[in-house]
């Protein structure tokens, strides 16, 4: 039997099928930064018209920073006007990558901004103490704050010296814990604080924490029970030449301080002026008393100053040296017995001498005044002369200049 077969054909134009492509939204615009603190940073910007929708991605860039929590997001729309992102948990002090998106049914292109956090001032920073070593370096040792509010920018430490009333400041860098500190003073009672600090760059302003302090002392060598910080003031330009003043004897000050140790009552302060010669001139006052005037100082002349306790036991303790030299700024002197003496301003740092002779050796002495402040008292500024350098000039060295600078240690407090 045979049956009739049948072929169909199908066409199939490509034409006629449609796949509509969907369009990205454009990234958002007009982006505002409306709220910055130091957790916290708010976004607005316009709802688009076909993506009513929004995301926001939070990326930290500051991997070495102490974190809080992970950010969080909250966008809400105001009257289908505009986005609102508020971005919380935020890490005070930090910087961040923020990628807002406009959404529809698929997200569209990315608006990345880079913003930072609000900083505060620091807690308190931890375990502040120090270390002392060769008597007077001071190393102090800290744990940073609990609460930094921000990256730590640095540290301001402030140590105060009970004797003399002066403070002494510093500053150490943000990622430090020590920072040592020349006390210079031995034997010395001192307070120290410190305050971590953070930089606010919006405002320009240095946000400082709450103090730390602490009370220490430095260190000497085996002079708890002497006499301490003696030092000898004049009380005028008494050896000026221009004063046309010439006294045989000129009047100063010594002062000093108690011992930090007394064993045994004190009965009497002995004071020693010892000359060039060594000849120890003694003076000897109450107990009670910390300040001398003294009038066995002649001028041009250098003199060795000391103060001794004398203790009820019998047994003394004497004092470091402090030299004292009473001169003018520049003294020119011969061997024939020829002295002058010249003044010259602060800033000058030559001096012109055209009456050298032929037939003397002539030396010239350099020494540097200052006023000194040492107190409320009726005598509270008064001059001192530093000890000079000197050189001398002959024919027979034909004009080479040998010099010789006194190398004395000057225990000044003022």
């Amino acid at each position: 039997m045979w049956f009739p077969a049948f072929i169909a054909f199908f066409f199939v134009s490509c034409s006629s099928l449609f796949f509509p492509v969907q369009k990205k939204p454009a990234a958002p615009q007009n982006v505002s930064l409306v709220k910055r603190t130091t957790t916290t940073l708010t976004y607005v910007w316009p709802i688009s018209a076909n993506a009513n929708r929004s995301k926001v991605e939070v990326r930290d860039l500051n991997e070495s920073a102490v974190k809080q929590d992970s950010p969080k997001v909250d966008c809400e729309s105001d009257n289908e006007k505009q986005h609102i992102c508020n971005i919380t948990s935020l890490t005070p002090g930090c910087h961040y990558e923020v990628s807002l998106q406009n959404c529809a049914e698929y997200c569209g292109v990315k608006r990345v901004l880079h913003d930072h956090t609000q900083v505060s001032a620091p807690s308190a920073v931890r375990n502040f103490k120090p270390s002392i070593a060769n008597f007077v370096n001071a190393t102090f040792y800290w744990a940073k704050p609990e609460f930094p509010n921000g990256p730590i920018d640095g540290y301001l430490i402030e140590i105060y010296n009970k004797d003399t009333k002066r403070t002494q400041s510093c500053l150490a860098g943000g990622p430090a814990v020590s920072h040592t500190v020349d006390l210079k003073e031995e034997f010395t009672y001192f307070s120290g604080k410190i305050r971590a600090y953070n930089l606010n760059l919006v405002e320009h302003r240095t946000l400082l924490g709450p103090e730390t302090t602490i009370n220490f002392e430095s260190l000497g060598e085996a002079r708890d029970l002497a006499p301490r910080n003696v030092f000898v003031l004049t009380k005028t330009d008494i050896c000026l030449h221009s004063l046309g003043i010439d006294p045989a004897n000129v009047k100063a000050n010594v002062f000093w301080k108690a011992p930090r140790i007394v064993e045994s009552p004190i009965v009497a302060y002995a004071i020693h002026v010892i000359t060039e010669t060594g000849y120890d001139i003694t003076i000897r006052v109450d107990s009670t008393i910390t300040e001398y005037p003294v009038d066995i100082f002649q001028c041009w002349e250098v003199y060795m100053v000391r103060v001794e306790a004398v203790f009820e036991s019998g047994e003394s303790a004497v004092s470091a040296a402090t030299v004292v030299h009473v001169t003018d700024e520049i003294t020119v002197s011969t061997t024939l017995g020829k002295r002058e003496f010249y003044s010259l301003a602060p800033a000058d740092t030559t001096f012109l001498y055209d009456n050298l002779s032929s037939n003397a050796t002539t030396s010239f002495g350099v020494s540097a005044r200052t006023i000194l402040d040492v107190g409320p008292t009726a005598h509270s500024h008064v001059n001192f002369t530093f000890p000079p350098a000197y050189v001398t000039w002959s024919r027979e060295n034909k004009g080479e200049s040998s010099v010789y600078e006194e190398s004395h240690c000057q225990n000044l407090h003022s």
